[in-house]
């Protein structure tokens, strides 16, 4: 059974996946968006890497997309060709850039022991 990510305690070492930022940028989830903000205050420490930003950075893309008409269709696929559009939006690239400024530890691509263990394993529930 998961519990809250309010009942992780200070100082916690957190691995923060794509859907975490998400529906906290998008403020689509208010526990996500308040787990954000105790990270960007070192409350927890959340660790996440450069791949889960990059998978940030496309969702928010293609949600702004599907938002705004240019794609009718929740898919990269959708926005193959439209690259002129791409171009003018600019709410995903501004909430990517604010996650690159909170206080969070980015490691590198395919660094050693980086994939977060599964809820099961880690004993935390989270």
């Amino acid at each position: 059974m998961s519990r809250p990510l309010s009942a992780l305690p200070g100082g916690t070492l957190v691995f923060v996946d794509a859907n975490i930022f998400v529906y906290g940028l998008l403020r689509e989830s208010a526990e996500c968006a308040e787990f954000i903000e105790r990270c960007r205050k070192e409350k927890v420490a959340g660790v996440t890497t450069n791949e889960v930003i990059g998978d940030v950075c496309h969702r928010l893309m293609v949600k702004e997309a599907l938002d705004s008409g240019l794609i009718s269709r929740p898919a990269a696929a959708a926005l193959k060709g439209k690259h002129d559009a791409i171009r003018g939006m600019r709410t995903y690239g501004e909430l990517t850039a604010r996650l690159l400024r909170w206080n969070l530890a980015i490691l590198p691509s395919h660094a050693p022991g980086t994939t977060p263990p599964k809820a099961s394993e880690s004993g935390t529930g989270y």
